[in-house]
């Protein structure tokens, strides 16, 4: 868990500092298909799910991504300022 947890902690810095926001699986199909962890894969990367939906760029759609670890660790590294979690402005009222 600590591995996955610096490599996307790398790219929500990344996108946080270009002001892009991605869905939560967005962010792992940059660190699986940027080889960062492809040394300590623990199954053949042809029996991965997540790597196959990666190289395809499926769109995933994950209930629960507030109550997972990897969520937690976000929101703590927000608490903590490593990503700024900046908002964009809100668009102008037109009342």
């Amino acid at each position: 868990m600590r591995r996955m947890e610096r490599a996307v902690l790398e790219e929500w810095m990344a996108a946080d500092q270009r002001g892009e926001r991605l869905l939560p699986h967005e962010f792992f199909y940059r660190v699986l298909l940027g080889g960062k962890l492809r040394p300590h894969y623990q199954i053949d990367p042809k029996d991965s799910w997540l790597l196959a939906a990666a190289e395809r760029d499926l769109p995933l759609f994950v209930p629960g991504w507030e109550d997972s670890t990897l969520g937690n660790i976000y929101a703590a590294r927000c608490i903590d300022g490593h990503v700024k979690h900046r908002r964009r402005s809100a668009p102008a009222s037109s009342t």
